[in-house]
C-alpha cells in the first residue's frame, strides 16, 4: 500500500463522501420521497466543491485519473440539473417518468457511471479496503436506486393540505318553478341554478407545482319564461 499524502488523501475522502451522498439520497427518496423531491437538488451544488478540489489536484501535479473524477462528476451534476430542474425532462426508462428520451439519458447515464468508476477503480492502488468499502458504498446505491423508483399515480391536493390529499368540492343545484293553477290562463317560470363545470387542482410528485384543470368557470343563472294565451294565472311554487 503506497503512502497517502494529503492530495490523495482529498481525493479518496472525496470519492467515498460523494458515494455515502448518494446513499442517503437515494434512501431518501426510497422513504421519504417528499423530502428527497425538496432537497435532492442538493447533491448537484456538491459540483461547486468538487470544482475546487479537482483546481486543486491539478494545480499539485496528481495523477491525470483523479482530477479527471472530479471533470466527469462537476459534468454529470451540471447535465442533471440541467434535465431535472432547468428543463424538467421526462426521461427516464421508468413508466412512471413516460418514454424514454435517449438525448437526456445517454449524457446522464454515461457522466453518472463514468465518475463513479474514475472514483472507484484507482482506491486499489491505495489500498483494498478503500477500493471494498467504495465498493460497499456503490452496491448500496445503485440496489436503492434501483428501488427507489416506483410507478407514481397522479396525486391530486387542495391548496394548503398535505401530500396527496383529495378535496372535491360540488356546488348544489336548485331549481324552482312557478307553474298555473287549475285557473283557466297562467304563465309557469323555470328558473336554473346549476352547478359550472368543475375544476381540479393539481400538484406534481416530482416538483411541487400546480396547476387548475380545468381553469375555474362560473356560469350566472338561467331563466325561462313561457306565457300562456289565457287571462290570470294562479301560483304555485315548487323548490
Amino acid at each position: 500500500m503506497p503512502q497517502l499524502d494529503a492530495f490523495d488523501l482529498l481525493y479518496v475522502v472525496t470519492g467515498l463522501f460523494l458515494q455515502a451522498v448518494l446513499v442517503a439520497h437515494f434512501a431518501l427518496r426510497k422513504w421519504a420521497f417528499a423530502v428527497a423531491m425538496r432537497y435532492g437538488v442538493a447533491v448537484y451544488a456538491l459540483a461547486f466543491p468538487v470544482l475546487v478540489i479537482t483546481i486543486v489536484l491539478i494545480a499539485a501535479g496528481k495523477p491525470w485519473y483523479q482530477w479527471t473524477a472530479g471533470i466527469l462528476f462537476v459534468s454529470w451534476a451540471v447535465v442533471a440539473y440541467v434535465v431535472d430542474v432547468v428543463w424538467r425532462v421526462d426521461w427516464r426508462p421508468v413508466g412512471w417518468r413516460g418514454p424514454i428520451r435517449a438525448g437526456a439519458l445517454v449524457p446522464y447515464l454515461a457522466l453518472y457511471l463514468a465518475h463513479q468508476m474514475f472514483f472507484w477503480w484507482p482506491l486499489l492502488r491505495y489500498g483494498r479496503g478503500l477500493w471494498l468499502a467504495y465498493t460497499v458504498l456503490y452496491v448500496v446505491s445503485t440496489v436503492l436506486n434501483v428501488t427507489s423508483h416506483r410507478r407514481a399515480e397522479p396525486s391530486y391536493r387542495s391548496e394548503g393540505t398535505a401530500f396527496g390529499n383529495v378535496t372535491t368540492s360540488t356546488p348544489e343545484a336548485r331549481c324552482a318553478v312557478a307553474a298555473a293553477s287549475s285557473t283557466r290562463a297562467g304563465r309557469w317560470m323555470l328558473r336554473w341554478n346549476g352547478p359550472a363545470g368543475r375544476s381540479v387542482n393539481t400538484t406534481s410528485c416530482s416538483d411541487g407545482t400546480g396547476s387548475r384543470k380545468p381553469a375555474i368557470k362560473r356560469s350566472l343563472p338561467c331563466t325561462a319564461i313561457s306565457r300562456s294565451a289565457c287571462s290570470t294565472p294562479g301560483t304555485s311554487t315548487c323548490t
